[in-house]
């Protein structure tokens, strides 16, 4: 995929984010630390890490479902305040969320073409009658590949793909300008999972949605994001262009998530490529949080926090060895 070049103002601003959680008598767990991230309209952003790094918590805290500690998040310019009792304010509600579980995202005691309407009718204002409101559904079940035909069907009678397609059929329901998609394929067989990346990948480039991808499938992120974020233990630790980060990663992190990724015909676990475990968050290591795992770690990773290198424009390391490297020029004016 071409390195993005998009300059439009970003749909969706995470900036300086941190998420913690109290613990009675105990110190809070920082899930999150100092995260931003942009997504603009057209744009597919991944984000990437093992599980426990904290990407579900940012994605939360993206679309207001999780309040941060610190930093702020704005959508189309304004703050996105945490959701509460009182109904979501108009102007957030084309900021949605596919959740990873399309079974627990779906009430099980209604119709599933009950369930579109309802998004039609809360997400837009639209005031629709009974037919309009059946016209209007079997688009958008057609629009993911389903037939109208099964409107009057119950989330327990499909496929975790076809009850995923729903899902997303219903946040396509309410007209969204920006989709934050939680592990969206991680529960579903590999059929189904290269399915619903396409059909996302689809929407995207046909509708000009922005969308913040999160997954822990590297091959899948590589496929239909512009530009990839990685995250570890709390931390975005590199960002940038998708192809240039997979072909040339500069962080150590992000080199042996893609020496992992399983190629056809030979054996590669991350186990053989980066030993141990994620580090409990309520207890990170000092300096670098990688260090512990980091086979190119020095004295200093272990002492002093490293700051963000600009590797070139747009593509950041949060490394002590990285370097930034040099961009190749055309020749100048005076030797044409």
């Amino acid at each position: 995929m071409s390195v993005w070049l998009n300059n439009a103002a970003p749909l969706l601003a995470v900036q300086d984010v941190e998420v913690a959680y109290a613990r009675r008598g105990q110190a809070p767990v920082r899930a999150v630390i100092g995260a931003s991230i942009t997504v603009a309209a057209g744009e597919i952003v991944g984000l990437v890490g093992e599980s426990g790094c904290g990407k579900s918590t940012l994605g939360r805290a993206a679309v207001g479902l999780v309040a941060p500690t610190a930093g702020e998040v704005r959508y189309r310019g304004e703050v996105v305040e945490a959701m509460g009792r009182a109904t979501r304010p108009r102007r957030l509600r084309s900021l949605q969320m596919v959740f990873q579980d399309p079974y627990a995202s779906l009430n099980p005691r209604r119709r599933i073409g009950r369930q579109v309407a309802d998004a039609i009718r809360l997400g837009t204002g639209a005031k629709l009658d009974d037919a309009e409101a059946r016209g209007r559904v079997a688009g958008l079940l057609e629009r993911v590949g389903l037939s109208a035909n099964i409107a009057h069907r119950y989330p327990h009678e499909f496929s975790g793909g076809q009850c995923q397609r729903i899902a997303i059929a219903r946040v396509l329901a309410t007209d969204p300008a920006c989709i934050v998609a939680d592990e969206p394929i991680s529960s579903l067989d590999a059929s189904a999972q290269a399915q619903i990346a396409n059909l996302l990948a689809g929407i995207v480039a046909d509708a000009g949605l922005g969308m913040l991808f999160i997954s822990h499938d590297l091959s899948v992120v590589r496929k239909i994001a512009h530009r990839t974020v990685v995250m570890y233990l709390g931390r975005i630790v590199e960002t940038g262009p998708t192809e240039p980060i997979w072909s040339s990663p500069a962080h150590p992190y992000t080199r042996a998530l893609i020496a992992a990724v399983p190629v056809p015909g030979t054996r590669s676990a991350l186990a053989s490529e980066l030993p141990g475990d994620v580090p409990n968050p309520a207890r990170p290591p000092s300096g670098c949080r990688f260090h512990p795992r980091c086979p190119d770690a020095i004295d200093r990773c272990r002492t002093e926090d490293p700051p963000p290198v600009e590797v070139e424009p747009g593509w950041q390391s949060l490394c002590l060895l990285t370097k930034p490297r040099v961009v190749p020029r055309g020749p100048s004016l005076e030797a044409r």
